[in-house]
């Protein structure tokens, strides 16, 4: 189920109250852009696509099917520069508390943050351009914690991802799950001061203790969740055409990028409602069936033995 007046009540906080033509329904606008990323069109093919298609008209909370266009398609990129990319992460934030009804209960032996960087639009050569993005993971959500323009070494985004974190869900992680740019001295001692583990190989010498079979299993299965965050540059680049960014402006460029994580949230989001509430059917109609043959009476038996003689 979409959060819809959650969602607007940010989209509102970009509008003003006496100035300018009256304002298209936030509804119109976030699902214009659901539709866009989802479907891979461009601006254009997005506008004819919902005249089409009556099932898209009443996603966007249209009453009445309509031939006429719900807005010019040149107001994407009007609309793209005024919510910008912090807007996006704030519907990105609020999709998360919602899924996981923050504050949550969750305790910090089972929270874990993985956090990677990646190129954004290019492979790794010896010019890199477009930008480049520091993105954290948590059970299937992704957040953009760093979007620059500008070569840094990826290490300095640690801490920051780790305060947001924080931020998001009210406690720090119990274990840190990274690439290895992110494994510093000043990073690793830095998380040993708040209590969390560093999930990567320790610095210097191989120790001459071998592991034990928990350690390793642990490794084991630490290094496959980090793929989680290298699936989601994936799915971005393949199901949304991250690496095919089509704005000329740095800020639209920035807004476009974080509707697509955005998007990837909310398709995550519907997901998990869906299967929770079937789920939920399941075990109930589970529970009706025992409750039902508890309550019948047993019927009887009737045995007959028939000896031949």
């Amino acid at each position: 189920m979409m959060p819809w007046d959650k969602l607007a009540s940010i989209y509102h906080k970009t509008l003003s109250s006496d100035q300018g033509a009256p304002a298209i329904d936030a509804r119109i606008v976030i699902g214009a852009f659901v539709v866009k990323h989802k479907m891979k069109f461009d601006d254009r093919e997005t506008i004819e696509y919902i005249r089409e298609n009556m099932y898209v008209q009443y996603f966007l909370g249209l009453s009445n099917y309509t031939t006429q266009d719900v807005f010019d398609r040149s107001l994407f990129t009007t609309l793209r520069y005024r919510l910008g990319a912090d807007k996006f992460d704030q519907m990105s934030a609020r999709l998360i508390s919602t899924a996981l009804g923050l504050p949550n209960d969750l305790s910090e032996n089972e929270a874990s943050i993985d956090a990677l960087q990646d190129d954004d639009e290019q492979p790794k050569a010896a010019v890199e351009f477009g930008a480049k993005l520091g993105v954290s993971e948590f059970n299937g959500y992704a957040r953009i914690n760093t979007l620059s323009w500008n070569a840094y070494h990826e290490g300095g985004d640690l801490k920051k991802q780790v305060e947001e974190y924080r931020k998001l869900y009210g406690y720090y992680p119990a274990v840190v799950i990274t690439d290895k740019i992110y494994g510093t001295r000043e990073n690793r001692n830095w998380l040993t001061q708040l209590g969390i583990r560093y999930s990567g190989k320790p610095l210097g010498r191989p120790s001459k203790q071998s592991q034990t079979p928990y350690q390793k299993r642990r490794a084991r299965k630490e290094n496959g969740e980090r793929n989680h965050v290298e699936g989601k540059f994936g799915q971005a680049k393949n199901g949304y055409n991250l690496n095919r960014i089509r704005a000329r402006r740095a800020k639209t460029s920035e807004s476009w990028i974080a509707c697509i994580f955005f998007v990837m949230n909310l398709i995550k989001f519907n997901k998990d409602f869906f299967v929770s509430c079937w789920t939920s059917i399941f075990y109930s109609y589970q529970m009706l069936r025992i409750i039902f043959k508890l309550n019948q009476k047993p019927e009887p038996t009737y045995r007959c033995n028939i000896i031949a003689l």
